[in-house]
């Protein structure tokens, strides 16, 4: 839900977050949300506040949280009823893996071809006396 501020160019939405979550969020926050007017919209903001007075409907709890977004275009109108994603941790530069790629589990042939492919390059893993397997690969420009 929407409420003005001093003026249409920067808007306050306030949102409602389960008690469950409400311990992760905290003020400064990145948000992401979308209106129903514009779906193929991404608006941002920040958490300006969270607010320490629950609120309890139908036995469940939660706690008002309330965003700040610039709307210099003014698309965003009071009451608007938006859907929002608040980041509470990110993490930039790191790697990321499909579970499909985790869980790859390659046939005999595949295995063969493969090892064949190393041993031609000088890359064959070499077993330690733990009798675990060490890969030494040599990086080519």
């Amino acid at each position: 839900m929407f409420t003005i501020v001093n003026d249409l160019t920067q808007m306050e939405v306030q949102t409602s977050v389960d008690e469950a979550d409400i311990g992760r969020v905290k003020q400064y926050q990145r948000v992401e949300f979308t209106v129903d007017a514009y779906p193929d919209l991404k608006f941002e903001g920040k958490v300006s506040q969270v607010r320490l007075q629950p609120v309890t409907t139908n036995n469940v709890v939660t706690y008002t949280v309330i965003l700040s977004a610039p709307n210099p275009d003014k698309k965003l109108m009071p009451g608007m009823t938006a859907s929002a994603t608040i980041y509470v941790e990110e993490k930039f530069d790191v790697l990321l893996l499909t579970g499909k790629a985790i869980r790859f589990t390659p046939d005999q042939a595949y295995m063969q071809k493969m090892f064949a492919k190393m041993k031609a390059d000088g890359n064959m893993p070499q077993m330690s006396a733990e009798g675990s397997m060490r890969l030494a690969v040599r990086c080519h420009k």
